[in-house]
């Protein structure tokens, strides 16, 4: 049985213990620092807990939480159930919805058809990538030819939904597969590579050895 969507009494005893955890902290500084730490951004898309129980904005947390479809790595509602203090009585939860995989946004049996991939916007149109998906998952399927493996994406609007979009197909795959990235864009890679004293070429395996450690654990 799926864990996701929570059920509302498992939102409440979250709620219980994130008015706990915080205490008399500031909220917003909690969530940038513990929960969206990878990525403070996705703060501005709940609306503010100003004027209104702070209750109710840890539930709308929650929510914008379960429905990231694995946009983030950990996923954001793993992240928030880790950074509980009493861990332990959320460790059925957690291996649940690890085991389970995202909250599922595409219709049964068409996964190239997700809606959401990303809280910030709905995933419209993108016809060339998600045609470009279903040729990755017929050559791999078929065995017609070398199965594509890499996949080169141009231009500056969009990346980072086709990044998030190949990472929600990987995810709910039975089998487990993940997505490798390097943003060639990043002007960082220069010069983290000439600090180092490293050829370029063997900073970007580095960063790939990197995220394959991390899936595997």
């Amino acid at each position: 049985m799926s864990l996701l969507p929570l059920p509302e009494a498992y939102r409440q005893q979250i709620v219980n213990d994130l008015f706990t955890f915080t205490g008399s902290r500031d909220p917003l500084d909690f969530l940038e620092k513990v929960i969206f730490k990878n990525n403070s951004g996705h703060i501005q898309y709940i609306a503010a807990p100003g004027g209104r129980p702070l209750g109710a904005y840890y539930r709308d947390v929650i929510r914008y939480c379960e429905i990231s479809a694995w946009a983030e790595e950990p996923p954001l509602i793993l992240a928030l159930l880790k950074a509980m203090p009493n861990t332990v009585k959320f460790a059925p939860w957690i291996a649940s919805i690890a085991k389970e995989g995202p909250f599922i946004c595409h219709p049964s049996g068409k996964p190239v058809l997700v809606a959401r991939v990303a809280a910030e916007l709905p995933l419209f149109g993108r016809r060339q990538t998600r045609l470009t998906a279903k040729a990755f998952d017929y050559s791999a399927a078929t065995g017609t030819g070398e199965p594509k493996r890499v996949l080169r994406v141009y231009g500056g609007m969009g990346k980072s939904y086709t990044l998030n979009f190949f990472r929600y197909l990987a995810a709910i795959q039975p089998e487990k597969a993940a997505v490798l990235h390097i943003d060639f864009g990043d002007p960082e890679l220069i010069t983290q590579a000439a600090s180092r004293n490293t050829p370029l070429e063997l900073l970007l395996a580095q960063k790939l050895e990197a995220q394959a450690r991390a899936v595997r654990q």
